[in-house]
């Protein structure tokens, strides 16, 4: 029987007596991949359960089967808490909840990191009444700005050669 949610020790002694992760955790699909997600960014008296865990399959991390002490410990540096999320945001627990909205396979520290560099924390948006639900194309918008700048980059690329294909023909 699945419960809601676990600290890190809880699921660290539940998985090193043997349970299976994927039994002890409703895992969902992430961006082409397995995650764990919690359905909610919790409120403060539970900062220390786990609510995320990115991609399994590309963080080793086992779930399908009892794990070894070493899968356990490795598995253990994916597990993060809310509190986790905020220490990465610097203590903005604002920035922490969308990180965590945000998060569909990826570190929360990669996606913090990709959100600081849209300049998404003044995002008009974004309201308070989001605490509990991602808004709307938030992922889709980000998505297509990063294909938007990559086309942009492999034109340019593309126009370079053939000018430098074009003079050396001319001359």
């Amino acid at each position: 029987m699945k419960k809601d949610l676990y600290t890190k020790d809880e699921l660290y002694n539940l998985l090193k007596k043997g349970a299976i992760l994927d039994e002890l955790l409703d895992m969902s699909d992430g961006q082409e991949c397995t995650i764990f997600k919690a359905d909610y960014f919790p409120e403060k008296c539970d900062y220390n359960i786990v609510i995320y865990i990115p991609d399994l399959d590309m963080n080793d991390v086992v779930y399908n089967r009892k794990m070894t002490l070493q899968e356990i410990a490795d598995a253990y540096t994916n597990f993060y808490t809310a509190q986790d999320f905020i220490d990465i945001c610097e203590g903005d627990e604002k920035k922490a909840r969308r990180v965590f909205y945000n998060c569909d396979w990826q570190h929360p520290s990669t996606e913090f990191t990709e959100m600081e560099m849209f300049d998404e924390e003044d995002d008009e948006d974004w309201d308070d009444d989001y605490d509990d639900e991602i808004p709307f194309g938030t992922n889709m918008m980000k998505i297509i700005v990063i294909l938007a700048i990559t086309l942009q980059k492999l034109v340019g690329v593309q126009m370079t050669l053939l000018m430098q294909r074009k003079e050396k023909v001319l001359y």
